[in-house]
């Protein structure tokens, strides 16, 4: 899960990154949550549960203004995959007043510091395909890359009616981030196609949260262009290579 974060502005001054541990931090932490996601508990991680992950291994670090207040925080834990150690990074919420302002990056890159610190050499974790600017935090400037889709990841009561259908991404923390190449078509939802011409872009919309908000049809018919598109190229093979922003698309080259 994943709030939308800074984009590698300028750090703004006067801001420190920090472990965040003790019962006024978790709930700062939950203060956040609240103020990205809303009130509805099965979106939120309790003080007792931020605490409980912490002593089983878990990262919880964040960012802090001048006079001490959370402006916002990445919250992960111990994980095994394909039977290696990993971390699976659960959250990463910026306050919306402090975006866009390199903190969503700044906090990723705490966190792959203390996990090389560890002796971890990679993290997962999940975002809405469908968010552009999530898409280009994590794929463009991280260098993480798409393992598969899952459909309402969190259950069809998340997310309202658009659903909570995710990407599980891997960040490997030596890996740089490389751009994708241009695609050679962008398909979007009135689109019926789905060519085999590789590369192929996969369009998202500019901003699906304010549709979702405002047009929940429009947001519906999105969120069906993706399934099919990533259902059909994924099942067969195809991977993700990258994110482009204007537009914002996704680019998938054909297995070689």
């Amino acid at each position: 899960m994943t709030g939308s974060a800074g984009e590698g502005h300028a750090f703004p001054p006067g801001v420190a990154l920090r472990h965040l541990e003790g019962w006024a931090d978790l709930a700062a932490c939950l203060e956040v949550q609240k103020e990205v996601w809303g009130d509805d508990p099965r979106e939120l991680v309790p003080p007792v549960v931020l605490e409980a992950t912490l002593r089983a291994g878990g990262l919880l670090g964040g960012a802090c203004d001048g006079d001490g207040r959370l402006l916002g925080f990445v919250y992960g834990m111990p994980a095994i995959r394909d039977g290696r150690p990993a971390h699976w990074s659960h959250m990463l919420a910026v306050r919306p007043g402090a975006r866009r302002t390199g903190l969503g990056i700044a906090l990723k890159h705490w966190q792959r510091e203390r996990l090389r610190e560890q002796g971890i050499d990679r993290a997962l974790w999940t975002y809405d395909p469908l968010l552009a600017a999530n898409a280009h935090l994590n794929l463009t400037l991280l260098g993480a890359r798409v393992l598969e889709l899952v459909e309402d990841f969190y259950g069809d009561q998340i997310g309202g009616a658009a659903g909570s259908d995710r990407f599980v991404v891997e960040w490997r923390l030596d890996a740089p981030a490389a751009p994708p190449a241009a695609a050679t078509v962008v398909l979007g939802p009135d689109d019926g196609d789905l060519p085999a011409i590789s590369p192929v872009g996969v369009a998202v919309p500019d901003d699906f949260a304010a549709l979702a908000a405002g047009h929940p049809e429009a947001a519906l018919s999105w969120r069906a262009h993706a399934r099919r598109a990533f259902g059909h190229y994924l099942g067969s093979g195809w991977r993700v290579a990258g994110f482009r922003r204007d537009p914002p698309h996704y680019v998938l080259e054909a297995p070689r």
